[in-house]
């Protein structure tokens, strides 16, 4: 995500960005700063404060947060105005000149487009690289790989995709099972980085706001079957999805099975998987048991074919009994 340095003055709030925030301190009634906000409001998250204080900036920098009367080149009286850091939206659809500009006078320094996404990413940070009033980031979304795999087009960034494709040819109808793996793929490359990259660059936290979106996309879309990461749930917006538009089916399974069908590589269960699945078990079951319509315990020895057909009959006999209620 790129950064710039902004103060932006709207009706009720002046902001300070999150870069300029960087430094602060109390600062001598003698020196001279560049530009003093007087009389306002301060919050400050990071130390908790709320009180009207002087604020003092040289250089683009907070050089003091004061009671006492300070001088500057240029002061403006902000009396009963707030004067807090920019704030930072996650569900920013407006991503153009024109929307930052108005995210601006609401407050908003930094504009993240967490939903939808775009795909591939690389041509939409250099669209905005140097020519953005505020900060702005974007995620690999699913939509966009979605239509690259099946329309061969990556033409149309971000919402684009649904708002300007009206065919929707690429929306419909379930994959064929060897393009899944290509679908996952896609997402990565679109990314830049794969799972445990991810971990390694945004830590847990980056990699379950990324695959919170993938669930909700999946969800907007044609019925299908959506299996979940077991840490998934975690998630207050994955389990609204969840329960806004299907049910939740666990598939109970022994430790010892567990790991020894986990993918290679997966980030949480460096070094003893089987260890680090029954410490997660432990954490995470009584949510899942707290959350499942149904569960369906998986023996060892059982089929793909025979999983199926069970975790079948479950969901058709919970969509008949919502039917009837």
């Amino acid at each position: 995500m790129t950064r710039h340095r902004l103060f932006a003055l709207p009706l009720f709030v002046v902001l300070l960005s999150a870069v300029v925030l960087a430094a602060r301190g109390t600062g001598a009634q003698g020196e001279q700063y560049d530009l003093v906000l007087m009389g306002g409001r301060v919050l400050d998250p990071e130390t908790g404060l709320d009180a009207k204080r002087n604020v003092g900036i040289r250089d683009g920098r907070i050089a003091a947060v004061t009671v006492e009367p300070l001088t500057a080149r240029e002061t403006l009286a902000v009396a009963g105005l707030v004067v807090a850091p920019g704030f930072i939206d996650l569900h920013a659809h407006g991503q153009d000149s024109e929307s930052y500009r108005y995210y601006a006078h609401d407050g908003v320094t930094t504009a993240l487009e967490l939903e939808i996404g775009t795909y591939p990413v690389a041509p939409w940070y250099a669209e905005r690289d140097g020519r953005a009033l505020i900060n702005y980031g974007v995620s690999a979304g699913h939509v966009g790989a979605r239509r690259a795999l099946i329309a061969h087009d990556e033409s149309l960034p971000g919402v684009g995709a649904i708002t300007r494709d009206t065919s929707r040819s690429w929306t419909h109808g379930a994959l064929p099972d060897a393009d899944l793996p290509r679908l996952d793929s896609l997402v990565e490359r679109g990314a830049g980085k794969s799972v445990p990259e991810v971990f390694s660059s945004e830590g847990e936290a980056g990699f379950r706001n990324r695959e919170m979106e993938a669930v909700r996309a999946a969800a907007r879309g044609p019925r299908s079957v959506i299996s979940v990461g077991g840490g998934a749930l975690g998630s207050r917006a994955v389990r609204l999805a969840v329960r806004m538009t299907g049910h939740l089916l666990w598939l109970r399974a022994p430790v010892a099975l567990c790991a020894e069908r986990a993918a290679t590589g997966r980030p949480l269960l460096a070094g003893n998987p089987q260890a680090r699945l029954a410490d997660l078990a432990i954490a995470r079951e009584p949510l899942y048991a707290r959350l499942a319509d149904a569960v369906l315990d998986v023996v060892p020895g059982a089929s793909p074919q025979l999983i199926s057909a069970q975790a079948a009959s479950v969901v058709s006999a919970l969509e008949e009994q919502r039917a009837h209620h």
